[in-house]
């Protein structure tokens, strides 16, 4: 899997590739996060916050599945202060998914912000399987 860091005057995006559009997905949860705070936890580090809640998400297509994936996680975020520390989807179909999400309360002391990610866009959205791999890329307005 490779993730890279996309820039754009008011925004910036992630550009993913993985084996599946399922491994993707769950790459671009942490790739978002990674974009808001700084101190991202180590993938699979259970802490005394370590929390995780089933979510469930559908769209009409790929792209406004990623939309509507990656809103949900920014939610938890924004809301409840919850970071994503791994995302494992165990149901993912063209317009739905199912995914267990490993959380952890933010704490400002440990986790500092990097930006401030307003919303995600269908800005150049892309979300698309090839014959051997998949790729996704999305943008978020900062």
């Amino acid at each position: 899997m490779e993730l890279r860091l996309l820039e754009h005057p008011a925004d910036v995006g992630i550009e993913i590739n993985a084996s599946s559009l399922k491994e993707a997905f769950e790459a671009a949860a942490r790739g978002m996060m990674s974009i808001i705070v700084e101190d991202l936890p180590p993938d699979g580090t259970k802490t005394p916050t370590h929390l995780i809640r089933s979510i469930e998400v559908d769209g009409i297509d790929g792209e406004n599945l990623l939309v509507n994936w990656l809103s949900e996680v920014l939610y938890l975020y924004d809301a409840e202060k919850l970071i994503t520390v791994r995302a494992d989807i165990t149901g993912f179909t063209a317009t739905s998914l199912r995914a267990m999400l490993h959380l952890e309360q933010l704490h400002p002391a440990v986790h500092h912000p990097r930006l401030d990610v307003k919303a995600v866009t269908y800005h150049q959205i892309v979300a698309e399987v090839g014959e051997t791999s998949a790729r996704v890329r999305v943008f978020f307005d900062i």
